[in-house]
């Protein structure tokens, strides 16, 4: 069963709430929680340098 949408907003404590018509999904947070952990592990750097070993190689063995 989908939520309702409604562009109501509450007041509380002086502080004005709206509510988003966008859904929170399980795949949105999953894929926030992967790019934490691959940015904590430095992955983008690590696939960076293992293409840049590979394209060395690769040049070596064709220049022989």
């Amino acid at each position: 069963m989908q939520p309702s949408h409604s562009n109501k907003s509450h007041k509380k404590c002086q502080v004005k709430i709206k509510f988003s018509p966008k859904l929170i999904t399980s795949r949105g947070e999953t894929a926030a929680l992967f790019s934490r952990f691959f940015d904590k592990i430095r992955f983008r750097e690590a696939v960076l340098m293992t293409i840049c070993l590979i394209l060395q190689n690769l040049v070596t063995v064709l220049l022989k």
